[in-house]
């Protein structure tokens, strides 16, 4: 059996090529509603590297590992599957040439379904629909990374910069590290492990010897900071995501104090030790969210919008202060105030996604009340954009649109081919979660984007539904 899929990307051959050769670029290329992880990979698509993955089908673990044969830089490389679902499996990436500003990648599959003849028979429409839906995720996962690529390099000359990252495991971090290595920048992990020694290493590919490829880790906690300041000392940019996560649960007294300790504390510490180092970092971004605007109904905030006095409003405006002594050092200080971040496999969405496929999604509260959302991959674009993009400063509300809970609601149970009848009564909401309920479930808040648009972003997704259809892999009409 044989699957064939092209798309013409808005490069040279030979950056597409480079793309896919460096780290991060098969993180990039997973889709995100299936249950894969990659449990090892060289990093490499040299002869003889291999990448193991596991996935969850039906409950039951499941092992895939693929060995890269044919190199043939910068037009081919190819996989064959060692073991795992299929009887066979090569798969072969090929890069042509249209001019030297575009070409053409093709994926082309040659496999074979278990069973046999009885595998072919009842496996061989999923198989095929399953390869379309996920290719066509890979390759607009890949224009899209290429056409922000193309714009960050306007706005760098071409250089490889080096970027420090916290939270690099979270929902977001993940992201941002494995985008700033398939685009060529060099990424240092602020690292939680406990004895972690600053450490660098670098995949073993053609590139292997060029600054672009490396990822370094340097140890830092929380609490007592960084360890080794100085391996930081004249980088470009820190992208501080880390925190205690606001949803993960209800605020007690004590969740409230880890709060405040791991995004205000924390944050001002590595601030204090940033703004002593010789040469501090020419721009730190942090993370923050348009929760700060409170519950405002119909009213549209932007970034001058006042900021609400509960715990939410006020969390957050602390922590977007916590690293102001660094505007004494000359240091470009951006936050990214951002909405509901849309994965299917963390955060809100995750939550929300197996109700809705039951069957019993609906309005939560009223329905009336506005929900700014984002994706996940516009959030990482948008934090990169900070970073690099000397003429931003200040904060910025990451949001692709904002819907009202009941167009939310209803949009996903549709793309899902499910009812959204029924309703979770505000009452029941607020005994479930307190106070939480009402600054992240009930609040209205409409934040604008234009500020953003301003500096010249570019959005990956054009509407909510687009963003559905990317992340789950469905695509309606």
């Amino acid at each position: 059996m044989r699957f064939e899929k092209s798309i013409e990307l808005p490069v040279s051959q030979p950056v597409a090529f480079e793309y896919h050769a460096r780290p991060g670029a098969l993180n990039r290329l997973v889709p995100p509603w299936e249950s894969v992880e990659v449990v090892r990979s060289a990093n490499s698509i040299l002869p003889g590297s291999e990448v193991l993955l596991r996935a969850n089908i039906l409950g039951k673990q499941l092992d895939w590992l693929a060995r890269h044969d044919r190199y043939e830089p910068p037009r081919l490389f190819s996989d064959v599957q060692v073991y795992g679902p299929f009887a066979a499996w090569e798969h072969t990436h090929s890069i042509e040439a249209v001019d030297a500003d575009r070409c053409v990648l093709t994926d082309q599959i040659e496999y074979q379904l278990p069973l046999g003849a009885l595998g072919k028979f009842f496996g061989a429409g999923i198989a095929s629909n399953k390869l379309d839906a996920m290719f066509r995720f890979r390759h607009r996962q890949t224009l899209e990374d290429l056409r922000f690529g193309n714009s960050l390099f306007n706005l760098t000359a071409g250089e490889s910069k080096r970027i420090a990252i916290s939270g690099s495991n979270g929902l977001i971090g993940k992201s941002v590290c494995s985008l700033l290595t398939v685009l060529g920048h060099r990424v240092i992990k602020l690292d939680r492990s406990q004895g972690t020694r600053s450490s660098e290493t670098t995949a073993t590919s053609a590139l292997a010897s060029t600054d672009h490829q490396k990822v370094s880790t340097t140890p830092w906690d929380p609490r007592s900071g960084l360890a080794r300041p100085e391996d930081l000392d004249g980088i470009d940019a820190v992208i501080h995501l880390a925190g205690k996560g606001i949803a993960d649960s209800r605020w007690s007294d004590s969740v409230r104090k880890e709060l405040v300790a791991s995004r205000v504390d924390a944050t001002e510490k590595l601030a204090s030790q940033l703004a002593r180092l010789t040469h501090p970092p020419k721009a730190f971004v942090s993370a923050s969210g348009v929760g700060m605007y409170g519950s405002i109904g119909n009213s549209v905030a932007d970034e001058n919008f006042p900021v609400a006095q509960d715990f939410l409003g006020q969390l957050a405006s602390k922590w977007e202060s916590a690293s102001s002594i660094l505007d004494a050092c000359g240091t470009r200080r951006c936050c990214g105030r951002l909405g509901i971040v849309l994965d299917p496999r963390s955060g809100a969405l995750a939550k929300m996604l197996p109700v809705v496929q039951w069957g019993a999604g609906g309005n939560m509260g009223s329905g009336d009340q506005y929900w700014s959302w984002i994706s996940k991959e516009d959030a990482a674009s948008a934090f990169v954009w900070l970073a690099l993009n000397p003429a931003c400063s200040g904060p910025y509300n990451f949001v692709g649109g904002a819907e009202t809970n009941r167009q939310f609601t209803k949009t996903l149970a549709s793309l899902l081919s499910r009812p959204s009848i029924f309703s979770a009564p505000t009452f029941a909401l607020r005994l479930a979660l307190g106070e939480m309920a009402d600054s992240l479930l009930l609040a209205s808040t409409n934040a604008s984007n234009q500020k953003l648009l301003a500096s010249g972003y570019v959005f990956r997704t054009a509407s909510l539904k687009d963003a559905f259809e990317h992340i789950l892999g469905r695509k309606v009409g």
